[in-house]
């Protein structure tokens, strides 16, 4: 069960999320192809619910409860990351323009707000791309979840 838990913590030491620039822009990044991190968290998840269905799991049951907990946190964030990124890239090319944001002040402002939040948290992860960290960062999953309402 340690060796399988060891793995899993291997597996996210250095994995790192695909930080793509958007469009021209050399300090606008996007988050490309998670395939790879999708994969890899279902198998994680897998294998974890394995150790801590196991009745031998006692010495080691608050890191693998942990882990299990990380790793839910993890996939949420990144669903709502993505959700987040989809809105913000079509919205961003209508708040892009000039006249929009004089017909509609209020929702532009809105924009502009998340549109910074935004910017900032990819050039950190852009900085810094390791996924299990970027996920799971305090506070991280709320921000998202309040920017889809709000987009």
């Amino acid at each position: 069960l340690e060796e399988m838990l060891a793995k899993v913590e291997k597996t996210w030491e250095e994995q790192e999320l695909i930080i793509n620039p958007y469009k021209d822009n050399k300090d606008v990044f996007i988050v490309g192809s998670v395939e790879d991190i999708t994969v890899n968290l279902e198998d994680s998840l897998v294998t974890i619910s394995t150790i801590a269905g196991s009745r031998f799991v006692g010495p080691i049951r608050d890191e693998v409860e942990k882990w299990q907990k990380d790793l839910m946190l993890f996939q949420e964030t990144l669903d709502e990351w993505l959700n987040v990124q989809r809105n913000w890239m079509y919205l961003e090319s209508i708040f892009g323009a000039g006249d929009i944001k004089k017909q509609l002040p209020t929702e532009s402002a809105k924009f502009m707000e998340i549109d910074g939040t935004w910017r900032g948290i990819m050039r950190e992860t852009q900085s810094y791309p390791v996924a299990k960290v970027a996920c799971t960062k305090p506070g991280r999953l709320e921000i998202f979840k309040s920017a889809n309402e709000t987009l």
